[in-house]
């Protein structure tokens, strides 16, 4: 089948007004159905593995490169309708047409969302070029329209976030942690949390046990257990005002 043919399943107009909202899919425990063994959808493979999908393969012919992934499911064989049984999302990422619009089609009778590689116009949601740091996600997009500058996008993130802000945002959450457990107000716990977040933007350099040592040590010394916002914010000032300009909002 034709591109010209795939695209006639749609309306004109839908193919014209394509927008995406960026969201964030939970998919611990989901299991997402991956029909087609090439390289494409080795691609879509490994991004759900490492984000903690569960993934059930269906193809004919598997590379090596998916069996090493360790999907959960491997069924060696055509797709059938039985395979949607129990899924959560969809890939067809099989090399022929014909046969990835026929999975959109019996996918979409179930209620469920496809992504079509490759043709986005066919896709409920497309996979962006992703930044991981740890716990920080960062997705660049361009709709489908320009994936390979897409890619240059992040890579031009991954100078501006080294790879030890991962360890950096896992210190900052035992930190807030730590603030919770004291009788403060939330509004001291949010001017805490600013001071921090803003200290890490500031130097997002990879000596995370320095930083987070002088951090905690900061906020060890605040009268945290009285302090409302206002209080916590001055003291903050006062001891950050040697090296964080702008950093705090001013405390009147």
């Amino acid at each position: 089948m034709a591109r010209s043919e795939i695209l006639s399943i749609i309306s004109e107009d839908d193919s014209q007004k394509m927008q995406t909202l960026p969201i964030n899919f939970i998919l611990d425990n989901r299991l997402v159905l991956v029909v087609g063994g090439g390289a494409i959808a080795w691609q879509k493979i490994d991004v759900l593995k490492r984000n903690g999908a569960s993934v059930r393969v269906v193809a004919p012919a598997i590379l090596q490169e998916i069996r090493d992934c360790e999907p959960d499911e491997i069924l060696n064989r055509p797709f059938t309708e039985k395979d949607l049984d129990g899924i959560d999302l969809v890939i067809a990422a099989t090399d022929r047409m014909r046969l990835n619009s026929k999975i959109r089609e019996l996918a979409h009778q179930r209620g469920l969302l496809v992504n079509v590689v490759d043709i986005p116009e066919l896709c409920d949601f497309i996979f962006p070029s992703i930044l991981s740091r740890g716990p920080l996600r960062v997705s660049v997009s361009t709709g489908g329209t320009g994936p390979a500058l897409a890619r240059m996008l992040r890579q031009e993130l991954e100078s501006l976030y080294p790879a030890a802000t991962g360890m950096i945002l896992e210190h900052l959450e035992q930190m807030r942690t730590e603030t919770r457990r004291h009788t403060i107000c939330p509004g001291a716990r949010r001017a805490i949390a600013e001071c921090l977040s803003r200290r890490i933007l500031k130097e997002r350099n990879d000596d995370v046990v320095s930083l987070m040592d002088e951090m905690r040590k900061i906020v060890e010394t605040l009268p945290i257990a009285i302090a409302d916002e206002q209080r916590c914010r001055s003291a903050l000032n006062r001891k950050l005002g040697l090296w964080t300009d702008g950093i705090m909002e001013k405390a009147p």
